[in-house]
């Protein structure tokens, strides 16, 4: 089956709507990239404690929301959906586009599969995170990181100014020593 997004109940957003919305998507980039330096810089002696885990997830979640802003899903995994539809308030970079056509990239299939992690082992409960994932439990950040902050350059020079904040404008990805 083959579930195509249609985005007829999308409504075109003012540019007050996307310079505030970009004020967000500057929170997301920064917040993946100080987390991600946080677990590079983590003690190596305490790997699994409640703080180190909460760092991992606190970058999971950054992923998954930078994944899905820069790549909207294309397909949906339930058969019983006729089509899947982007809601009318989640963010996407095409958005930000004069034409949403300006902003259209596969996926790398191993971005997919990060996605598919994250929501298999953070975002839902489920018995792949027992089965599928058992040992699997890592994530190649700094791999991520560098790819997003890619993405996100590439956005940021692609994207018409008078669509994003001074916030977004100004935001520099500082991090480079590790990524």
């Amino acid at each position: 089956m083959n579930n195509k997004i249609t985005k007829s109940t999308r409504s075109r957003k003012t540019i007050e709507e996307l310079r505030a919305a970009s004020d967000v998507l500057e929170y997301e980039i920064r917040m993946l990239n100080d987390v991600a330096d946080a677990i590079h810089n983590f003690p190596k002696g305490i790997i699994h404690s409640a703080l180190h885990d909460a760092l991992i997830e606190s970058f999971v979640v950054h992923t998954r929301i930078l994944i899905e802003l820069f790549y909207p899903p294309e397909t949906i995994r339930y058969p019983t959906e006729k089509n899947f539809k982007i809601a009318n308030d989640t963010i996407i970079a095409a958005d930000f586009f004069l034409n949403e056509s300006q902003w259209k990239m596969g996926i790398p299939v191993w971005l997919k599969e990060i996605r598919e992690k994250a929501n298999k082992l953070l975002a839902h409960l489920t018995y792949s995170r027992m089965f599928k994932y058992e040992n699997d439990k890592g994530w190649d950040y700094l791999k991520i990181k560098g790819h997003l902050n890619e993405i996100f350059a590439k956005f940021r020079k692609e994207v018409p100014q008078d669509r994003i904040g001074e916030k977004l404008r100004k935001y520099k990805v500082l991090s480079k020593s590790i990524g």
